[in-house]
């Protein structure tokens, strides 16, 4: 086996051997003679060859060393850093979720988002330390919202025929007259 490894990689040296230093200088030349973008083109030129050569020349220990690179990557270091990546957005989710919370009376509009409610003014509690870590409304608070909401939208559509009505009488009082 290691007569064939190094027939091989003597098959290579020959091989590299016939491009004289004039020729690959001509075709590839120094980095500081080259501005970026061909600095980048020239890299990209060689990218095919220089991959192919370096397959080439792994040896049995080349092959084992990037087959345990990349399975410590895949199966430790990977996962790790999806779990850490979940834990940080889960955190700020909860960070968006705590001061962008709204409970049932700021919804309702009887008390101001982030400040005292009536209540708890008067009794000297702010509203920030005083309402709870979730959200969860009971069936009662749930009816009540119910209420309010549909309150809101009789008072709306109240005003809307109210406005229409006017601006009939308006019309009727402008042209028919």
């Amino acid at each position: 086996m290691l007569r064939e490894l190094d027939s091989r990689n003597a098959a290579l040296v020959k091989e590299e051997q016939k491009y004289k230093r004039s020729d690959r200088a001509r075709i590839y030349p120094r980095s500081y003679q080259l501005s970026a973008m061909s600095a980048i083109t020239a890299w990209f030129a060689k990218l095919p060859r220089n991959a192919q050569l370096s397959v080439q020349r792994l040896t049995l220990y080349g092959w084992l060393r990037l087959l345990l690179i990349v399975s410590v990557y895949v199966f430790l270091i990977r996962p790790w850093l999806m779990k850490l990546a979940e834990k940080s957005q889960i955190a700020a989710h909860e960070k968006a979720a705590k001061t962008s919370a709204a409970g049932p009376n700021v919804l309702r509009g009887h008390a101001k988002a982030g400040g005292d409610e009536g209540g708890d003014a008067a009794e000297g509690k702010d509203y920030e330390t005083s309402k709870t870590s979730s959200w969860i409304w009971g069936p009662k608070a749930r009816k009540r919202q119910k209420q309010a909401v549909d309150e809101a939208v009789e008072k709306e559509l109240r005003q809307a025929e109210q406005d229409a009505e006017d601006a009939d009488v308006e019309f009727l009082k402008k042209y028919c007259t």
